[in-house]
């Protein structure tokens, strides 16, 4: 779990499982699937295209257009179409858009779902590496 002092004006935006995020409010927050140095990531259900998506919301004070990693990624990925990068196995980001929260503006990066996250997948290989055999199999 993250630091509580990350979530003071200039930092993380708070969120709640069930929230509505967006131009249109179509992502609802369904599950946290991480959290970094700069931003927390997010599975959501997109209400307009019928697909799951995470949203990565960046910390207000990363959010800044000079100096954000993310724009510059997205700027630099906008180049290119997008079927070279998926050739490429390359996520690049479907939509962004800028919310207005408590802590601050935050810039908001809608991404495909690749799956769950490091945490969930490595708890599974635990589980079924060290998994009880079948009783009466």
């Amino acid at each position: 779990v993250e630091d509580p002092n990350l979530y003071q004006p200039g930092g993380f935006h708070p969120v709640k499982i069930g929230d509505r995020l967006g131009v249109h409010r179509e992502l609802r927050v369904v599950l946290k699937l991480g959290f970094g140095g700069y931003a927390t990531v997010w599975l959501c259900e997109d209400a307009l295209e019928k697909k799951w998506r995470a949203l990565k919301i960046i910390a207000a004070h990363a959010s800044n257009r000079r100096s954000c990693p993310e724009l510059q990624a997205i700027e630099f990925l906008g180049q290119f179409d997008r079927s070279v990068l998926d050739a490429h196995h390359i996520g690049s980001p479907i939509r962004h858009f800028t919310h207005e929260g408590p802590n601050g503006r935050h810039l908001c990066v809608v991404l495909p779902f690749l799956g769950p996250s490091i945490d969930i997948a490595q708890a599974y290989a635990m589980a079924v590496e060290y998994a009880l055999p079948r009783l009466g199999s």
